[in-house]
């Protein structure tokens, strides 16, 4: 509904930078649509696509690419990420958001739960009623009734479109660290980092979790991938990955720099959801 869209659009305003927006839904387009011309903006340009044909729609290489919480729903997520990977310059920047494994346990329990009661004739309303109930009634010790903290904003959506979301959705994928970077590097493009706050993603730093001397020397020889793929473990419940990859490495920004420093949209909305972590 144009949240990432507005958000680039409004710091670009005045800029000669175009930006590209594409959905599968001509409904999401029109909101985006409204809520761009309410701010007189006019540096947009929709499309009623598919990633997936991305590469045969004549568009010139972009120079940055922000896709959030779509991949994990595709079908075939590789093909998606090759699509979108085929469309960035050489020396162009992608941001990337998808569900991570550990802390979606819950939800992925309670997925396979609908499955087995949830038929493919039911009404959308039927299913997400069956699931209000289980929710409003969840055994003593299950894993989302113990769990479930970062999921209540969207299973207490009115409408039912978070709860469908999470629990009724018919293609989800979660992915650790280990896995993301086997993914971008099938895609031919290397993690640049991960994100996911103010203060340079340190929920990817294991120190972060641990005072003990001894595990912080253990962690001293490690990789970084290693590292992250530890600091994820030591975390125990991230439910989504957001990180910067590219075809080339770049080096991490320093504000000193004369250019400008890009700044995602899910970092803004990540410091709304979790203000206390930004405050941690």
């Amino acid at each position: 509904t144009g949240d990432a869209t507005v958000f680039l659009a409004e710091q670009l305003r005045g800029s000669d930078a175009q930006i590209v927006a594409i959905d599968l839904s001509t409904t999401a387009i029109g909101i985006s649509k409204a809520r761009l011309a309410q701010r007189g903006l006019t540096n947009v340009t929709h499309h009623h696509m598919s990633i997936l044909d991305l590469p045969k729609a004549g568009f010139e290489p972009f120079d940055v690419i922000e896709c959030a919480g779509v991949l994990h729903h595709l079908e075939d997520p590789d093909l998606g990420l090759a699509a979108l990977a085929s469309q960035l310059k050489e020396d162009g920047l992608m941001t990337v958001m998808v569900y991570a494994l550990y802390g979606r346990l819950a939800v992925y329990m309670t997925q396979g739960l609908m499955k087995n009661l949830v038929t493919d004739d039911m009404r959308p309303e039927l299913k997400v009623r069956v699931a209000r109930e289980f929710l409003g009634n969840i055994p003593k010790g299950h894993w989302m009734g113990m769990n479930n903290e970062r999921f209540l904003p969207e299973i207490n959506w009115p409408d039912g479109s978070g709860i469908y979301d999470l629990f009724l959705h018919s293609n989800d994928r979660a992915y650790t660290v280990p896995e993301v970077y086997q993914w971008v590097d099938g895609a031919g493009l290397n993690l640049v980092n991960f994100y996911g706050d103010f203060v340079g993603g340190s929920q990817y730093v294991p120190e972060s979790y641990t005072g003990s001397l001894l595990l912080q020397a253990l962690l001293q020889s490690k990789s970084e991938p290693e590292r992250q793929t530890i600091a994820e473990l030591m975390h125990g419940h991230m439910i989504k990955h957001s990180f910067y990859t590219a075809k080339e490495f770049k080096p991490d920004p320093e504000f000193t720099d004369d250019m400008v420093i890009v700044y995602s949209f899910r970092q803004a909305i990540y410091a709304k959801t979790f203000p206390h972590e930004m405050r941690a």
